[in-house]
């Protein structure tokens, strides 16, 4: 995209989850605590109570056998509650994620929301230059302004606006300037997204490797921005489901090396497993990522920028993670890992 820079996207950390360190076997004995108390009678008033001793016995008993009742109920309700969250979930997402990936129609509309937000983030990195610096087709700020206008009314006009995520739509109606940083910057990578998507749609013959950034001015995509759309989207054509997976797994790959390399730099943070290093785990990734065809090796690594991986440069770890970062969610929304567009699923 004209006029963007590259800045690398924030890079991706594992997120820990804590684990139960108690052995889902093990039986809990609950000893004493389940024992029901001695009782301690006044022996003087035992011959003379105990016809109300029997009234009190009968009452306890009759309060416990409601309260386990009640008891009963509240379980009941909690697990068919339960029941129906799961049950909504599962019709959702299916046991290992939704049902079905993504259709050649809601991939094609996918690209052109991309190609939209885009052109926002032109509008927005132009608004933010001194007038004299902007580009002579947008010199007053009402000419951007317009654009921004504009493009709302195309993507509502082409039945685009309601496929946006919320968090899209935020950025698109907020005022030219108003983006953040962090916005920026995250659109500004969507172009490694667009171009996972639009090679699943055979508008390119290979996904670029995974040292190479996508440069937006090159892209062989022509999206109809601005246009009739209607036939864009009834030619499109998905790639075989079987060679968008395995593009997907590449991605997963990649990033799991990303994140290796990071968690390599802190040791005392992130410890390997128990009687391994990460040179032993990222050699025989590497070695096995060849021979399924995914790579070739360089120094016994995957291959970054002509030299192993555990040699790139602190900014260069951060473009790879970023590339593999925005690729990996363009192809986890394809297969159906994220039906919204904002979700993320866990990193690898």
């Amino acid at each position: 995209m004209g006029g963007v820079f590259r800045v690398p996207r924030r890079t991706a950390w594992p997120s820990g989850k804590a684990h139960s360190t108690r052995d889902p076997e093990q039986v809990i004995d609950p000893g004493d605590a389940g024992r029901k108390p001695a009782r301690f009678e006044n022996p003087s008033a035992a011959s003379h109570g105990a016809l109300g001793s029997q009234r009190n016995h009968d009452a306890f008993a009759v309060m416990k056998t409601v309260l386990w009742i009640i008891v009963g109920l509240l379980v009941g309700v909690g697990l068919f509650l339960g029941l129906l969250v799961w049950a909504a979930r599962n019709r959702r997402t299916g046991a290992d994620g939704p049902k079905k990936p993504m259709d050649s129609q809601a991939a094609a509309r996918r690209l052109l929301c991309l190609g939209a937000l885009g052109l926002r983030l032109e509008l927005e990195t132009q608004a933010r230059l001194p007038t004299k610096k902007r580009p002579k087709t947008n010199r007053k700020v009402w000419d951007l302004e317009h654009g921004r206008t504009s493009l709302n009314q195309w993507l509502k006009q082409e039945g685009l606006w309601d496929r946006l995520s919320n968090g899209e739509k935020k950025l698109l109606n907020a005022p030219l300037g108003a983006w953040d940083e962090e916005a920026v910057i995250d659109v500004s990578w969507q172009d490694e997204a667009i171009e996972v998507i639009g090679w699943a749609l055979r508008k390119a013959d290979d996904v670029l490797r995974y040292d190479d950034e996508v440069d937006g001015e090159k892209s062989p995509l022509n999206l109809p921005l601005f246009e009739a759309t209607s036939g864009f989207i009834a030619c499109a054509a998905l790639r075989p489901l079987v060679e968008i997976t395995h593009a997907r797994d590449l991605a997963e790959l990649w990033l799991w090396r990303a994140n290796a390399h990071q968690m390599q730099q802190q040791p005392n943070e992130y410890p390997p497993p128990p009687g391994s290093t990460y040179e032993k785990l990222i050699a025989e990734t590497a070695e096995a990522a060849e021979r399924a065809g995914f790579l070739k090796r360089i120094g016994g690594d995957f291959p970054a920028f002509g030299k192993p991986y555990a040699r790139v440069t602190t900014e260069e770890q951060a473009t790879l993670t970023s590339i593999a970062t925005e690729r990996l969610h363009g192809l986890n929304w394809l297969c159906g890992h994220a039906e919204d567009w904002d979700e993320r699923p866990p990193d690898p």
